[in-house]
């Protein structure tokens, strides 16, 4: 059976086949800018309500969901370690497929890769405060 990808696919070929050597130009043109807007499609962000339902992540949002930093991830998926989708200068991952991936890779007995939900977010200390505070293994005076 014939998809319809496939008889797009030869009409494609066909239109290529005759069209005038001087007009190529321009229908390959119209192609890059096809295919353009299928990578935007393809590489673009989810819209808010589908985020963490099967969506593709960017390394910066993979990394943040990990707690990993993005360079690590990025040097991982070019190494072939951890799994990832490659289009040109473009590398997103698949949340699900990742966290198979580094699950196989772990050793055992470790506990599973860490999962930040990616609405959360630790409120910074500034160094002043974090002085002011005791240490949590420090004994601190108690007045009566």
């Amino acid at each position: 059976m014939t998809t319809q990808h496939e008889t797009l696919g030869s009409q494609l070929q066909q239109l290529v086949a005759e069209t005038p050597r001087d007009a190529l130009p321009a229908l390959v043109g119209e192609l890059e800018a096809a295919k353009a807007v299928a990578y935007g499609r393809l590489f673009t962000q989810p819209p808010p309500e589908a985020q963490g339902q099967g969506g593709l992540l960017d390394a910066a949002q993979m990394a943040k969901r990990l707690g990993l930093p993005k360079s690590w991830l990025l040097e991982q998926a070019r190494q072939g370690t951890v799994a990832s989708v490659r289009c040109g200068h473009y590398v997103r991952f698949d949340p699900e497929r990742v966290r198979e991936t580094l699950a196989r890779h772990r050793p055992r007995g470790s506990a599973p890769p860490p999962v930040v939900a990616p609405h959360t977010k630790a409120e910074p200390v500034h160094p002043k405060v974090r002085q002011l505070r005791p240490a949590a293994n420090s004994a601190v005076p108690v007045a009566h």
